[in-house]
């Protein structure tokens, strides 16, 4: 038991400009779980532009960091996705099957047709 808050890690991702500092990770850390939140690459202080590619590698990041430097064992990682932060939950979860969990709130099972009606032609 070397984990302040609780020995299972509760990764949450945002949704579209949602900022972890003000948003759902803190629910998790309430119930006695370990959080950790991160920001979509261009949003609050984080570095970059916003993309899928800079959204996965991210999530690979914040990953590794809890593994590698938190010491948290996969099997003892939750991932939670809110609205747009499901893209970066399920890309993780895909990669790395051996996560204890997934929680998925709000998202998109299919975001061409949410794109096709606020994109031009």
């Amino acid at each position: 038991k070397g984990h302040e808050n609780g020995e299972t890690l509760v990764i949450t991702s945002e949704g579209n400009a949602g900022y972890y500092e003000l948003g759902c990770f803190d629910t998790a850390q309430k119930h006695g779980y370990s959080t950790l939140g991160w920001n979509h690459p261009g949003f609050a202080k984080s570095t970059g532009k916003p993309s899928d590619v800079t959204d996965a590698n991210a999530i690979l990041a914040v990953y590794e960091y809890a593994v590698d430097e938190l010491k948290f064992p996969p099997g003892q990682i939750m991932l939670y996705g809110w609205s747009i932060g499901g893209f970066p939950t399920c890309y993780l979860a895909s990669r790395k099957p051996d996560i204890g969990g997934v929680i998925l709130d709000a998202t998109f099972s299919d975001i061409k047709t949410l794109a096709r009606s606020r994109m031009p032609e």
